[in-house]
């Protein structure tokens, strides 16, 4: 872990609102004691008005534009924690003030299109751009990796994943493809072969959500996963599509090995056995995951600001967050063009669009 400086890093959070996620963020900066809340921006004054006094932002540091909050501030850190449409845009605007770090909320983006642009912004400005796939430092998916990777199970060979049964790829399932690439050892995705159901053509956070989808990965050096995500109340059971997972326990993971393999329950117990299990040749073992919210105490807030002090790359960067959003839209072009699809995607546009658009003018199907 990097020498620590003695001058709190000041945050920025654009989009205080919603789900609570920016009060997530706000207490884990503010829990590793390096960090201070330095002004907050929302178009809704109530959210404004919550948020600042819960964290004690004066209110002449409470902003409704996002460029008058960063020329005025020139906060350290900037969060974007709106809705998924608003990422691109925002960090890209963002990245102008020249921020030491934008940590933006998942999805990373909308489409591989604007993921490249978020990308080559931060790259522009000296930017470290991090996306929010926080569950790499929860405490049973990182120590079941560190089981893995020491041999508990030999060599991985197969992993299944479900994703949360009322959502989509994009709300929820980034995490739930995000673990996997983790298990992989992120390595590359060669290719995926991919189904979506999107016949209600229900909506979200501002855009198309599928009713439900599954896919087939292949990784380079051999180890494939299948991952399902969504289909409650689109089955006859009316349930999802992985066996044994609810809204709290969703990422329920399998790792299939040559000599066993290890059970994560998800994000939660699920009352069905332990949080974390391995299968091996001497029998079944429990492991206690250890306390806390996160592994060994680092959340990868604590981790964007050591990076900043030492210069390592971010586990969640803007590389590694583009690498999942490309398995989440290979999935969907698997299912637009009805067949397996190679990586690198060359589409930049978002495939679920475009295969909607194309049903309803006629054009193909499926």
């Amino acid at each position: 872990m990097a020498e620590h400086t003695d001058r709190a890093a000041r945050v920025g959070i654009i989009g205080v609102g919603g789900l609570g996620i920016a009060n997530y963020h706000a207490e884990a900066f503010l829990a590793t004691g390096r960090a201070e809340i330095a002004a907050i921006c929302d178009v809704k004054a109530d959210a404004l008005e919550s948020f600042g006094q819960r964290f004690h932002v004066p209110r002449a540091l409470r902003f409704t534009d996002h460029g008058t909050m960063q020329a005025a501030v020139r906060p350290d850190v900037v969060l974007v924690c709106t809705n998924e449409t608003l990422h691109a845009p925002l960090t890209i605007a963002a990245a102008a003030y020249r921020p030491r770090a934008i940590l933006c909320e998942k999805p990373m983006a909308m489409n591989l299109g604007e993921a490249d642009a978020m990308i080559e912004a931060c790259a522009r400005y000296g930017v470290t751009l991090v996306v929010g796939h926080q569950r790499r430092y929860m405490a049973q998916y990182a120590q079941a990796r560190e089981l893995l990777r020491g041999g508990a199970i030999g060599r991985l060979e197969h992993i299944q994943a479900a994703g949360h049964p009322g959502s989509s790829l994009m709300v929820d399932g980034t995490h739930t493809v995000d673990l996997v690439r983790f298990y992989a050892g992120d390595a590359p995705a060669e290719w995926v072969l991919g189904q979506v159901d999107a016949r209600s053509r229900r909506t979200g956070w501002g855009h198309t959500l599928e009713d439900a989808a599954m896919a087939h990965v292949k990784f380079e050096g051999g180890v494939r996963a299948w991952l399902t995500t969504g289909g409650a109340g689109a089955t006859p059971e009316r349930e999802g599509l992985g066996a044994r997972v609810s809204g709290p326990n969703y990422n329920r993971i399998v790792l299939h090995g040559t000599d066993g393999r290890i059970e994560v329950a998800g994000d939660a117990p699920d009352g069905q056995g332990p949080l974390l299990r391995v299968v091996a040749r001497n029998g079944p073992e429990v492991v206690d995951p250890a306390p806390g919210p996160w592994h060994r105490g680092l959340s990868p807030q604590a981790e964007l600001l050591d990076a900043l002090e030492d210069g390592h790359r971010h586990p969640l960067d803007g590389r590694s967050a583009r690498a999942t959003l490309e398995i989440l839209m290979a999935v969907y072009e698997s299912a637009r063009l009805g067949r397996l699809v190679a990586l690198p995607l060359p589409n930049p546009a978002n495939p679920l669009e475009q295969m909607l658009a194309e049903r309803a003018a006629g054009m193909g199907g499926r």
